[in-house]
């Protein structure tokens, strides 16, 4: 993927994603919250909660329209919202609900609620709106790790140090199934609604079936930290970035790694997010750097290099982005080469044809590998 921008802020960044206003949204292991413009990255908001927090922590989370924070105080059992738009604390959960420190947050996709989770095994749904209490989660013997709501927020699953995935559903509030991995869960990401994603403490991700809790497929078991997840808007890949500071890159329709260094960047990435429409990808660092690379962009490139019939320089180009193999632009190409070949083919059977023009028919495609040999 091309480069196109950085961001350079100068401390890690906590937690980003993007809203449903297409705005990126930032926290900083200073408290500093920032919003971006998507079109030129340009600064639209900014906020100064006050609450440093460690890089790595899962306590912070955004409403989907960006305009509340949700902020687990560090080493406490209060949450604090922020609201963006006013710029000030809208509310506190304190006393009452968790006797832990808090140790996720989440909200939904629809802006109506958060789930909150702590070390003393509990777990609560709140509305966002006014952080009055929803639902009380049945306490866990161990630390629930992590929540996440399913795409369409019917479903919200809580992953725990026991290594038990429980899926809840939110019109009834009634446990409708329980995955048990051997490991403590990290992270959860759904897939559709008929599959998740999980990443637990032995950096092993596998794929679940949500209808019956089935382990479906061992993704990766990595040697290196995994510290975040995304996929495609497709839901055809799965990037995961590591605490060396690659992005692996993997198909989930054929379940093989396609790159296991696919972006690589000098620093241990903290978050990495996908812009739906376009395929882009922002990855964020431990040093506070923000990086921008397009997908989009270099599509762009390869239609034009297809069009100007600079075939040599457009297959360059696929070997530098492995996702650049599965767009529209590619399958034009392949039809290029195959037209090519086929057209060889029939020079050599004609009395054995102009070797000549064969070769320079051929020559673009040389630079593959693959097509050199045959």
């Amino acid at each position: 993927m091309t480069l196109t921008n950085k961001i350079e802020l100068g401390k890690g960044i906590v937690s980003m994603a993007l809203s449903s206003n297409q705005t990126l949204l930032t926290i900083d292991d200073g408290g500093n919250y920032r919003e971006y413009s998507l079109s030129e990255h340009k600064l639209l908001n900014s906020l100064k909660t006050n609450l440093e927090n460690s890089i790595w922590n899962r306590r912070v989370s955004f409403s989907a329209n960006g305009e509340f924070i949700v902020y687990g105080v560090p080493d406490n059992s209060e949450i604090n919202v922020y609201s963006t738009i006013s710029k000030e604390l809208k509310y506190k959960i304190s006393q009452g609900y968790h006797q832990g420190d808090v140790v996720s947050s989440v909200t939904d996709n629809f802006n109506k609620y958060f789930v909150s989770t702590s070390q003393d095994g509990r777990a609560f749904l709140w509305n966002i709106q006014t952080g009055s209490n929803i639902f009380s989660f049945p306490k866990r013997e161990k630390p629930i790790n992590i929540a996440r709501f399913d795409p369409t927020s019917e479903i919200v699953a809580l992953g725990g140090d026991d290594g038990i995935i429980q899926l809840y559903s939110i019109s009834t509030m009634k446990l409708v199934q329980t995955i048990k991995n051997e490991n403590p869960i990290r992270a959860i990401l759904f897939l559709s609604n008929k599959y998740l994603i999980s990443l637990d403490k032995e950096n092993k991700v596998i794929l679940w079936r949500t209808a019956d809790g089935k382990n479906i497929k061992v993704i990766i078991e990595h040697n290196a930290t995994i510290t975040k997840m995304t996929i495609s808007a497709d839901e055809r890949f799965l990037f995961l970035s590591t605490i060396k500071g690659t992005v692996i890159l993997y198909n989930l329709t054929d379940h093989k790694i396609v790159n296991f260094n696919y972006i690589n960047i000098n620093n241990a990435i903290s978050n990495i997010v996908t812009i739906q429409e376009t395929g882009d990808l922002i990855v964020s660092d431990i040093k506070g750097i923000i990086s921008f690379y397009s997908l989009s962009e270099d599509q762009k490139v390869l239609n034009k290099y297809i069009k100007a019939k600079k075939y040599q320089e457009a297959y360059r180009l696929i070997l530098q982005n492995d996702l650049l193999k599965f767009t529209k632009e590619a399958e034009v190409l392949e039809l290029v080469w195959k037209k090519a070949l086929q057209t060889s083919k029939d020079m050599l059977e004609n009395d054995g044809g102009d070797l000549l023009k064969i070769d320079l028919l051929l020559e673009p495609f040389k630079v593959v590998p693959e097509k050199k040999r045959l």
